[in-house]
């Protein structure tokens, strides 16, 4: 167990790191080299150095180097070495709480945090393994991850582990050996099942001749959706047939639900955060749904001059 000393922030236990690995560089010779600056760290200040402060710094560090040449700025890089950038290691670390002292007691927890993060990356890892060999679904990706006791958690491991990301340690070994891809915020599978669901039309677009669903039932159990899906996921819905755009402009202006048949797809974020998009099969009994809307329509309509 190593510890990091903030004094802005505290004490830290060490739980997974990561090296840089550079996909794009510059070249530049030493007759072209015009000048560098160090970072202007205080001395003794720390040892570890969140990420938006050393972004800062480089910001400095780039305004410093830019002020003192004269050569107009389209002719000139400001860069780091590809060697110093892949020597930086990125790591994540718990603070120590209010009140505590860096003992042993935080260090256990982190300890067990850090083996539950590594189990639960061997779960996952058969999912990313699909994914980058574009075998795996929107259900299957849904149904596993829902299953986990953090679903959300779950789901923001995965993005950022099948996104592309550098090699993570854990200080003794490699829990994760990255990928060659440029990191991506969020990744996007494909449904390959039909979903019955149900629920109100809350607006069209004729633009994109879509329509906005709020999922409201289940008639049928879903590897996707779970019941606290229901009542408060939205689904964006290309309505690609002329009975459905009707039915769904109809239901929208007169605030009414919709018995769907959906394939869907998912798109994933490193928050833990999906969102579903769908494309409509068809509308369960269609003339009994639009049997229904024509009545509510007249009755609405007669209403109107009473």
């Amino acid at each position: 167990m190593q510890t990091e000393i903030f004094p802005a922030h505290g004490d830290f236990c060490t739980t997974f790191q990561t090296h840089i690995q550079t996909n794009s560089d510059v070249e530049v010779t030493q007759a072209d080299n015009l000048g560098q600056s160090k970072l202007a760290l205080k001395e003794g200040a720390t040892r570890l150095l969140p990420i938006p402060h050393l972004v800062q710094l480089l910001k400095d560090a780039e305004r410093k180097l830019q002020g003192v040449h004269a050569h107009p700025r389209d002719l000139t890089i400001v860069g780091v070495r590809t060697e110093d950038a892949e020597a930086l290691t990125v790591f994540v670390a718990r603070k120590a709480g209010r009140q505590r002292r860096l003992d042993g007691d935080l260090a256990e927890e982190t300890e067990a945090e850090r083996e539950a993060a590594k189990t639960l990356l061997q779960r996952i890892a058969p999912l990313i393994e699909c994914f980058q060999a574009r075998q795996l679904s929107t259900e299957q990706l849904c149904s596993a991850l829902s299953a986990e006791v953090d679903p959300a958690r779950a789901r923001a491991a995965f993005v950022s582990l099948a996104s592309g990301t550098d090699p993570i340690s854990d200080g003794a070994e490699i829990i994760h050996p990255g990928t060659s891809d440029q990191p991506r915020k969020s990744v996007q599978l494909q449904g390959t099942e039909v979903h019955r669901v149900v629920g109100p039309v809350v607006s069209v677009d004729q633009a994109t001749r879509s329509c906005r669903l709020r999922l409201a039932s289940l008639p049928e159990p879903s590897s996707i959706f779970t019941q606290k899906d229901i009542g408060v996921r939205v689904i964006d819905v290309a309505l690609v047939d002329d009975v459905g755009w009707l039915l769904a402009s109809l239901a929208a202006s007169l605030c009414e639900s919709l018995d769907m048949n959906l394939t869907v797809n998912a798109k994933f974020d490193t928050r833990g955060y999906v969102a579903f998009s769908a494309t409509l099969v068809g509308i369960s009994d269609e003339k009994k749904a639009s049997q229904r809307l024509e009545a509510v329509l007249a009755a609405s309509m007669a209403s109107l001059f009473h």
